[in-house]
């Protein structure tokens, strides 16, 4: 097999939802890929902001809901994610 059209990590994604795997090289699939440095650095804009909006309003003593709380908790998860990622 070419080294250029070896199976990539990304093919796991099409074998776990049982479609057969294309045979991609992995420069096709990260072409293909969402992850730019300017969507990702949004997204880590968008979480902080809201981060430090809910900090603030602790701050203030303004009431939260769950929801919000929650979705705190959910941005917080996903930085960790990419981090780790």
């Amino acid at each position: 097999m070419d080294t250029d059209a070896q199976l990539h990590c990304a093919h796991g994604w099409f074998h776990a939802l049982g479609i057969d795997t294309p045979i991609l090289a992995a420069k096709q699939i990260q072409h293909k890929s969402r992850r730019t440095a300017i969507f990702k650095g949004l997204i880590i804009l968008q979480v902080a902001w809201f981060a430090l909006q809910h900090v603030s309003r602790a701050i203030y003593h303004f009431e939260t809901t769950p929801l919000e709380v929650v979705t705190l908790a959910f941005a917080v998860l996903s930085v960790v994610t990419y981090a780790l990622w």
